[in-house]
């Protein structure tokens, strides 16, 4: 049984599934989720109210990231990072970070 049909959606339904269960509306990603509003930041074409829910992280960053995290705790949702392309120090460092400040996430066995 399928749910949904690419990546993007998938990522994007996580992190709506986040908000819903945090009661927050921040997201910091790292790397491509998609062509969806809601992951783009300040790019042309996305309005102003999603813009400011989705923040860059630094790519492969650890201190920055960790910073980052601690500063948005109280409204953040998630931390989506891509870990096919940061290392696995950044990778761990978010999910434990945002796990640590509340936000939804899980770690990813990346052996």
């Amino acid at each position: 049984m399928r749910f949904l049909k690419t990546g993007a959606e998938a990522v994007a339904a996580a992190v709506r599934l986040a908000r819903v269960a945090t009661g927050r509306e921040q997201v910091l990603g790292c790397g491509y989720h998609g062509w969806l509003d809601w992951c783009q930041g300040a790019t042309e074409g996305v309005p102003a109210g999603v813009r400011e829910l989705f923040a860059e992280l630094p790519f492969n960053d650890v201190a920055a990231g960790r910073e980052m995290i601690r500063e948005r705790a109280a409204r953040l949702a998630a931390v989506v990072v891509e870990p096919l392309i940061v290392s696995r120090t950044h990778a761990r460092m978010a999910a434990d970070a945002a796990r640590r400040d509340g936000a939804g996430g899980r770690r990813v066995d990346l052996r």
